[in-house]
């Protein structure tokens, strides 16, 4: 346990370091200020975009509209940066030779990658609950109402447990890849794959995709009562998660660092 503790520290020493965290602080709160922002003043702007002699019908912008602008900008820009931070985390340690050192430390293949996913999982759910709150914030300022907290609990927990699953399928891809590149690659495919997944036949209601598509309806109270086996989709995206950690370790144990 003292072996992980400290390794955890390094991880997150490096995170800092790197300015991992800051870069995804950053694009959150970015989009977490604006989101509301656009939300409000759409109609505003359409009407100085259009002439006289073209009309445009806008409905009344409302509250929700700020959730739906901050998770239509958030899911695919936030999960593209969530890879380019952690595609490296396993791989350019194996390049640079500090896994093989590390592991004769007394830290073992199963702390190493639990370590390395967990400081990644941290780094994301701090810079995304900031940029939950900014955006709360400001909508509540532009609308006087931002939702239900319960509501917007939910919401946030499945665009976290789909990120969770996520970083599970970096962490597979850098450990079975040679290069940063190659890692970059399966990352990226795995992650087509999961926003695609809600479309399959069959599955698509509890595959790990449903949760990023309906993260706005969630948050906005509008979508649990008309599918209560949203609760699969949660099970089966933290399986997905432990089994992508769990593969991860066994293809650790196997390679020569």
């Amino acid at each position: 346990m003292n072996n992980y503790i400290v390794f955890f520290q390094k991880e997150w020493t490096e995170i800092i370091r790197t300015k991992k965290l800051y870069i995804l602080m950053g694009v959150f709160a970015f989009f977490a200020m604006i989101s509301p922002v656009i939300a409000r003043y759409m109609s505003e702007i359409i009407a100085l975009a259009t002439d006289d002699f073209l009309t445009i019908t806008v409905p009344p912008a409302a509250w929700k509209d700020s959730w739906s602008q901050f998770y239509g900008n958030i899911s695919q820009i936030g999960c593209i940066c969530v890879i380019f931070m952690f595609m490296g985390c396993v791989s350019g340690e194996k390049q640079s030779g500090s896994a093989a050192l590390t592991l004769t430390k007394n830290l073992t293949h199963t702390n190493f990658i639990v370590t390395k996913f967990a400081a990644a999982a941290v780094c994301f759910t701090f810079t995304f609950m900031a940029g939950g709150l900014i955006c709360y914030g400001y909508t509540f300022y532009l609308f006087g109402y931002a939702g239900e907290v319960r509501d917007l609990f939910l919401g946030g927990a499945a665009y976290c447990l789909f990120i969770y699953a996520l970083l599970g399928i970096t962490v597979l891809s850098s450990t079975a890849a040679r290069s940063t590149a190659a890692a970059a690659f399966l990352s990226f495919c795995g992650f087509l794959v999961l926003i695609l997944s809600n479309l399959a036949p069959g599955i698509g209601p509890i595959a790990p995709g449903i949760l990023l598509s309906k993260t706005v309806e969630l948050s906005c109270g509008t979508y649990v009562a008309q599918s209560p086996g949203i609760a699969g989709a949660f099970i089966v995206t933290v399986l997905l998660t432990v089994l992508c950690v769990l593969l991860s370790v066994r293809l650790l144990k196997k390679q020569e660092l």
